[in-house]
């Protein structure tokens, strides 16, 4: 039998007003080159999307995972389970639980993730530093884009995909974007709708799963 775990986390921007000064500095400078390559985009716009990429400027508001047992012609899905935060002060509870969750996982398992060696991965490892917090089980902090064994990252399987979106509709996988995707989530959050966000990283991790599935029904173990 072999373990499979997909994972994903969404992220939202920290509040200006709260950075420190060299905070303040990385900021203005990265709004300055998003200015630059987009001067027709609204400054709010912009600014989200700065906090919310850069995980010194930023926090981990819901992290997903699920779970799934492979045996020779059969695989069991388990439900999947989401931890979430408002603030960077609940940050530090949301990492704390996952971690804790993770222990039980620590031999036969496969870590899934689409851009998690780019994204997911550091900011997992930058946020939990920031707060004191273990990162969990080292397996799936792999970031070795040609090491597929204990973290296999689909968007380096599918460099022509260009997104989950893309990849479920090639393989004929309901696509998990719906009215909320990854560009309204800070706005989702800000409303109260840490559920909704939650339901969306869900989806998000349950199409990674089933994408991986195929890919390892059909292609592995050349491929994988």
């Amino acid at each position: 039998m072999s373990k499979i775990i997909a994972w994903d986390i969404e992220t939202c921007p920290q509040p200006v007003e709260d950075f420190t000064e060299r905070q303040q500095r990385r900021y203005e400078l990265l709004m300055q080159a998003e200015r630059e390559k987009h001067p027709h985009e609204a400054e709010d716009v912009l600014s989200r999307r700065v906090r919310s990429f850069h995980p010194m400027l930023g926090f981990i508001c819901c992290v997903s995972f699920q779970v799934a047992d492979i045996w020779t012609g059969r695989v069991q899905r388990f439900e999947p389970h989401s931890f979430t935060a408002t603030s960077v002060k609940a940050e530090a509870l949301l990492l704390a639980k996952f971690a804790t969750a993770l222990d039980s996982f620590r031999s036969m398992e496969r870590w899934v993730t689409f851009n998690g060696k780019r994204f997911d991965v550091e900011w997992l490892v930058t946020r939990s530093l920031y707060h004191g917090v273990s990162v969990g089980n080292r397996r799936m902090l792999s970031r070795n884009p040609y090491q597929q064994e204990t973290h296999t990252d689909l968007a380096c399987l599918f460099r022509n995909a260009t997104g989950l979106a893309d990849l479920c509709d090639h393989l004929n996988v309901p696509t998990p974007k719906g009215s909320l995707d990854g560009s309204g989530v800070a706005d989702a959050v800000a409303a109260g709708r840490i559920d909704d966000v939650a339901r969306y990283c869900e989806r998000d991790v349950s199409a990674t799963l089933e994408c991986y599935l195929i890919t390892e029904r059909v292609a592995a173990p050349a491929f994988l």
